[in-house]
């Protein structure tokens, strides 16, 4: 019991918008811990005065003696995605006490078998009633549905946008409590693409960029080249000039602002992603690649399945925070043998298409040299699944020597 109530209050203070579920659930009377019914008590009529609800806060009003408890919480609580688990498991031994407390009261009581059991069924009627009224908070009518879908009409969009004119209009933007995947082999520019678009991005939003594969050092080198126009054979080889240092420099002070954090912690898990997306709250999270996060520890489980369970994590976390993910994955070998990939190239199994918003696919006609000056390879982006928009296909040029992709209309074609 008592590291359930712990792990309740841990996962609040971790992460303060998890209140908002609590309290459709969980009254501070049902905890038995009277100092943590105290936290709870704290925490709520915060949120209800519109003040801060952290940890300091909290210590504040109940003084400090409460700091200990409210850091060992925290400590103690495994995932922040089992709240729901843990809140279910709070109201549960808190319906089994009063269960137990009504019961004794009535073998006391010396009432006759018909009264008992009278008392009985309208303990039973109580029961039933509070899981009715916890059941739904979450069910509308179609009336209520239509109410609130029109009030939500008439609130800002909060999709993200890209620079690139004609991605935004057929994706519809990046729908916050989305993820996104994009595919495409080995060595045909998802990474490319996906750092362009990060960085495009970090000019307006909070991008947090985890690379599983690369150096946060290589990535570097990537956006530099792209924002420069050096060629990347420069970086790896240590060549820049002394004219080429002095564009980088113009280039750094121009990106000084961008809100991009990039992290190349390798094997990281849901676990991980999660506590991120809590602490640094960023709008919009990369993920490169999927094939690269750890999953099942024990070695038993198919490949199929862990990756749905990470898939499924990730679709958690980002309703949850009300952000995006983008997923980089792998497309297997047979969608070499087709011009055209489909939703059963992505390797891992089908999970990763029924849990994504998004699917795109790229597909590059390019050639074995190493492209020079002003040269591309035309890119299909191949829409292949979209909740929010069209599907089809979106036409780039990539410059693999600079990192870079250009629209049609930047290419001048």
């Amino acid at each position: 019991m008592l590291n359930t109530e712990m792990s309740v209050i841990g996962c609040l203070v971790m992460e303060p918008a998890l209140l908002d579920k609590a309290k459709q659930l969980l009254s501070p009377r049902m905890f038995e811990e009277e100092p943590l019914a105290r936290i709870y008590s704290c925490m709520l009529k915060l949120k209800k005065a519109g003040l801060p609800v952290d940890a300091v806060t909290v210590v504040q009003k109940l003084g400090d003696r409460y700091t200990a408890l409210m850091k060992e919480c925290a400590d103690c609580t495994p995932s922040l995605s089992a709240f729901d688990t843990y809140a279910g498991m709070l109201l549960d031994d808190w319906r089994r006490r009063k269960l137990l407390e009504e019961l004794q009261l009535l073998e006391m009581s010396g009432k006759t078998a018909d009264e008992m059991t009278a008392e009985l069924e309208k303990l039973a009627a109580y029961q039933r009633e509070i899981m009715r009224k916890v059941r739904g908070k979450t069910e509308r009518t179609f009336l209520e549905a239509v109410g609130e879908t029109y009030l939500n009409l008439f609130k800002p969009d909060t999709s993200l946008r890209a620079d690139w004119e004609d991605f935004n209009e057929k994706m519809g933007g990046l729908q916050r409590g989305e993820l996104y995947i994009i595919a495409a082999r080995p060595g045909d520019g998802k990474t490319d693409f996906s750092l362009h678009l990060a960085v495009m991005l970090a000019k307006k939003y909070n991008v947090d960029y985890r690379s599983l594969e690369m150096s946060t050092e290589q990535l570097t080198h990537r956006i530099l080249s792209r924002a420069c126009i050096i060629n990347s054979k420069k970086f790896r080889d240590h060549e820049i000039t002394e004219e080429e240092q002095k564009r980088i420099a113009k280039a750094v002070e121009l990106m000084k602002d961008l809100h991009l954090v990039i992290d190349d912690t390798p094997g990281i898990s849901v676990e991980d992603i999660e506590n991120k997306a809590a602490s640094l709250k960023p709008d919009i999270m990369f993920i490169d690649y999927l094939g690269l996060m750890k999953g099942d520890d024990n070695g038993k489980k198919p490949l199929w399945q862990i990756t749905g369970e990470i898939t499924h994590g990730l679709k958690s976390i980002a309703k949850r925070f009300n952000i995006v993910i983008v997923a980089l994955v792998q497309l297997s070998r047979e969608a070499d043998k087709t011009k055209t990939p489909s939703l059963s190239d992505l390797k891992g199994g089908s999970d990763i298409e029924a849990d994504a918003g998004g699917v795109i696919f790229m597909r590059p006609d390019k050639t074995d040299e190493f492209l020079t000056g002003n040269e591309v390879w035309p890119v299909e982006a191949i829409i292949a699944k979209n909740r929010h928009g069209g599907t089809g296909n979106i036409r780039f040029y990539w410059q693999p020597q600079y990192h870079r992709y250009l629209s049609g209309r930047e290419a001048g074609l």
